[in-house]
C-alpha cells in the first residue's frame, strides 16, 4: 500500500511456530471479552446472525465474489474520500485509481486453492503469507470518516508443493460485531471517524474502536493481530478464527492507554466515562475493561531478533507522572520494551519514558540498543477530549523542533550503558528498514518525510498540511557517532519509497539490500524496488498502469547462499478490473517480473502490514479442513481461561 494521505505500519518479520508446550502457554494468554450479561447476549445474537459455519468451496467463494461485484464497485465510488487541492494531474489520477482499492472485503473463511495464471510456484517455497489491513469502509450504508478506520481483515496464502491456498476473514472485535448488529457507526475512529451527532456525541469519549487492522504475526502458537492504539487480538493461524484479546501472559493491561496519575483519579474518571458510554449507547457492546483508563497499548510493529529468536515489542501509556512516579504538570509517555521467547512468554522488560506525547509508530533494534525516533509533533488534547476531532487529526507539526533519535540499552548491552539522545534535521518517520552497529557508530535506514504527512484527507485542511509532503517519502541513513554524540543524515535513493524491509536474518545486523514499495505517480502505478546498499543502484518492477502493489515479504531459500537468495511475495490490486493477484518474484532479479501469478477469488482491499510464517497451513482433506505441514505442531482449540465460562466471539464478515 502506498502511503499517500494514509498512515500505516512498518515491516514485520517472518515468524515461526513452536512446540506443544509453547502452544499451551500462548493459549493461556488469551482473554475473552464476554464477561457481562449484556455482552453475552450480544455474542449470542451475532452467532444467530452469522449462522453456522459451512465449508466453502472454490466455486462458492467465487459465487460470493461475483454476487458482491456490483456492490463493491458502488462502494469504491461512494466511499471515496475527497482529495485536497494542490495535486498534480498525475497525482490526482493516481489517487482516484488507488482509492478504488478501498472496497468492502469478502471473507472466505473456509478457503480455496488459487488458480495459477502465470508460471509455477517453486517447489522449495513453503510458507504462509499473512496480510492485515482495513476491510470494511461503511456501516449501515454510511461511509466511515477515513479508510484506515476500517475493521481489520486478515488474509492468508499458504504455499507448499507448488500450490497456493487462500483464506480470509475479519478480526471479530466487539466493535466489528456491534457494527454488524446495529447497522450504524457506534464508535469513534483513530483517523477521521466521529460518531454522528457532532461534538456533543463525542464529548469526553476517549474510547476509539480497536480495529485490529495494522499488522499480523504468527508467534508462540498464536496468530497476533495488532492495532497500535490498543491491545492485540489472538486468532487461530490455520482457520483465522478470532479467539480474544491477547495480554501476552498478563504482561499487558487491558483498557485505554491513559493513566491519570493514580487509582483514585482513574476510578473517578472511569465512573464518568461509564456514564458517557451509557449515554451514547456503547455500554452494552464493550466490556468495562475496554472503557477504563489504566490500560496499555502495544505497538503494531514487533520485530524478530534472529540472533536470539525473540519477538521484540513495546507497550506504552500516557500519564502525568515522570519516570520516577512523581506527579507533574506535563504528560509523559511511558514505554516498556518487551522481548518474547518462542513460547510467547515475556522474558525481558525495559522501562523508559519521554516527556509529552510521543508519536512512535515503528522502532528498530541492534544487538545493544532499542532505536526510537521522536518526531517533532504535539497533540491538541482539548480538541480530542471535547469531541471536536479524532485522535490522529489532533496531531500538530512543531516547526523548528529537531527529530530526536533515542538509543535505549537492551539487556546484554555493555556495562554502564545509558540512554543516548541525538538530533537530526526535522523530518517525520513512520518506518525503519533496519539498524545495526558499526564500530563506534549506529546506522539506521529509515523512510523520512519532509514534515507531517496528512494522516487523512479530511484532516489536511484543518491542519494546514502541504499535500505534497505525502509524496516526499525518501529512504535516508542516519549515522550516530557514539563517541562524539554527533548525528549525520544522507539520502540513499532519490525516488519515493515506503514499507521498507530486509532479509529477516539480517535484522539488527548490517544488510546489503533493502526491499520496499515504490511509486510512479505521474504514471499512476506502484511497484517494488530492490536497493543495493553498496552501489545504491536500484532495480524495480511495475505491474502496469492503475495497478498497485502491497507490502512485499522476503522469504529466503532453504539453502540460501546470499542475502538476496529467495523470493518476494506480494499482492497486486488492479483498479480497472477490481481484481487482485498474488505474485512471487525471484528476489535476486525482481526486474524480470513474477515467476508465478495466482488470481484471488475476490479483490483484496489495500493492506497495511503482514508477515510470513515458515509453516504452510495447507488443507489435506478438502478446502474446509486445514491441517499443518509436517514441520509444524498441530494447533488444537484453546482451553484458555475464558471469563464467565463464555467463548470468544467467532464468525465471518
Amino acid at each position: 500500500m502506498v502511503m499517500v494521505y494514509r498512515t500505516g505500519a512498518g515491516p514485520t518479520s517472518r515468524s515461526r511456530r513452536h512446540s506443544n508446550t509453547a502452544d499451551g502457554k500462548a493459549r493461556a494468554h488469551i482473554h475473552s471479552l464476554g464477561s457481562t450479561s449484556s455482552f453475552h447476549a450480544l455474542a449470542a445474537r451475532i452467532s444467530r446472525c452469522s449462522g453456522p459455519s459451512r465449508p466453502t468451496s472454490a466455486r462458492s467463494c467465487s459465487r460470493m465474489a461475483r454476487a458482491q461485484k456490483s456492490s463493491r464497485s458502488m462502494t469504491a465510488q461512494a466511499g471515496r474520500w475527497p482529495h485536497p487541492a494542490g495535486l498534480t494531474p498525475g497525482q490526482a489520477e493516481f489517487q482516484v485509481a488507488f482509492d478504488k482499492g478501498y472496497l468492502e472485503a469478502t471473507p472466505c473463511p473456509q478457503g480455496q486453492f488459487l488458480e495459477l495464471t502465470h508460471g509455477s510456484i517453486p517447489e522449495g517455497l513453503v510458507c504462509t503469507y499473512f496480510s492485515n489491513g482495513p476491510g470494511k469502509f461503511q456501516v449501515g450504508g454510511q461511509a466511515i470518516g477515513h479508510p484506515l478506520d476500517g475493521d481489520g481483515f486478515i488474509s492468508s496464502i499458504s504455499v507448499q508443493g507448488g500450490k497456493a491456498f487462500y483464506r480470509s476473514d475479519f478480526v471479530q472485535t466487539p466493535e466489528h460485531v456491534a457494527g454488524k448488529i446495529l447497522k450504524r457507526g457506534q464508535f469513534r475512529g483513530t483517523f477521521g471517524t466521529q460518531r454522528a451527532g457532532g461534538p456533543l456525541s463525542n464529548l469526553l469519549d476517549l474510547h476509539v474502536a480497536n480495529t485490529s487492522n495494522t499488522s499480523v504475526v504468527d508467534w508462540g502458537g498464536l496468530l497476533l493481530s495488532f492495532f497500535e492504539g490498543g491491545q492485540p487480538y489472538a486468532l487461530h493461524a490455520d482457520t483465522l478464527r478470532t479467539l480474544g484479546v491477547a495480554t501476552l501472559g498478563g504482561a499487558v493491561r487491558e483498557g485505554l492507554p491513559i493513566d491519570l496519575g493514580g487509582p483514585t483519579l482513574n476510578a473517578a474518571f472511569n465512573a464518568l466515562h461509564r456514564l458517557v458510554q451509557r449515554s451514547v449507547g456503547s455500554w452494552a457492546h464493550l466490556h468495562p475493561r475496554q472503557m477504563a483508563v489504566g490500560g496499555e497499548a502495544v505497538t503494531a510493529h514487533p520485530h524478530v531478533d534472529p540472533a536470539v529468536r525473540r519477538l521484540v515489542s513495546f507497550k506504552y501509556s500516557v500519564s502525568p507522572r515522570d519516570p520516577a512516579g512523581h506527579a507533574t504538570r506535563r504528560l509523559h509517555t511511558h514505554f516498556t520494551f518487551m522481548e518474547l521467547d518462542g513460547a510467547g512468554i515475556v522474558v525481558e522488560r525495559v522501562p523508559w519514558a519521554l516527556p509529552g506525547y510521543a508519536f512512535v509508530h515503528d522502532f528498530a533494534l541492534t544487538r545493544a540498543w532499542y532505536v526510537v525516533f521522536e518526531n517533532p509533533v504535539s497533540v491538541d488534547y482539548h480538541a480530542y477530549m471535547l469531541g471536536l476531532a479524532p485522535a490522529a487529526a489532533s496531531i500538530r507539526w512543531d516547526v523548528g523542533r529537531p527529530t530526536v533519535v533515542h538509543l535505549i540499552p537492551r539487556p546484554g548491552a555493555p556495562p554502564g550503558a545509558r540512554p543516548r539522545r541525538f538530533e537530526l534535521p526535522p523530518s517525520f518517520v513512520f518506518h525503519h528498514a533496519n539498524a545495526y552497529e558499526q564500530g563506534e557508530h549506529v546506522i539506521i535506514d529509515s523512510v523520512h518525510y519532509d514534515s507531517l504527512p496528512g494522516v487523512g484527507t479530511p484532516a489536511l485542511g484543518k491542519k494546514q498540511v502541504d499535500p505534497q509532503v505525502s509524496y516526499s517519502a525518501r529512504l535516508r541513513r542516519a549515522t550516530l557517532n557514539l563517541r562524539t554524540g554527533v548525528a549525520a543524515r544522507k539520502l540513499l535513493h532519490p525516488g519515493y519509497l515506503e514499507f521498507p524491509s530486509v532479509n529477516e536474518t539480517c535484522f539488527g545486523r548490517a544488510h546489503e539490500f533493502v526491499f520496499a514499495e515504490t511509486a510512479d505517480f505521474e504514471g499512476s502505478k506502484s511497484g517494488l524496488i530492490k536497493l543495493d546498499m553498496a552501489s545504491l543502484e536500484a532495480e524495480t518492477w511495475f505491474p502496469g498502469r492503475h495497478q498497485f502493489v502491497g507490502e512485499p515479504q522476503f522469504v529466503p531459500r532453504p539453502d540460501a547462499g546470499a542475502e538476496d537468495d529467495g523470493w518476494l511475495l506480494a499482492c497486486v490490486f488492479e483498479s480497472e478490473s477490481l481484481t487482485s493477484r498474488f505474485v512471487i518474484l525471484d528476489a535476486h532479479r525482481i526486474g524480470a517480473g513474477p515467476i508465478a501469478v495466482a488470481l484471488l477469488p475476490h479483490p483484496l482491499p489495500h493492506g497495511l502490514h503482514g508477515s510470513c510464517s515458515d509453516t504452510a497451513y495447507m488443507p489435506t482433506h478438502g478446502a474446509g479442513s486445514a491441517t499443518l505441514s509436517s514441520n509444524a505442531v498441530p494447533f488444537t482449540p484453546p482451553s484458555a481461561p475464558l471469563l464467565g465460562g463464555e467463548t470468544s466471539l467467532q464468525g465471518t464478515g
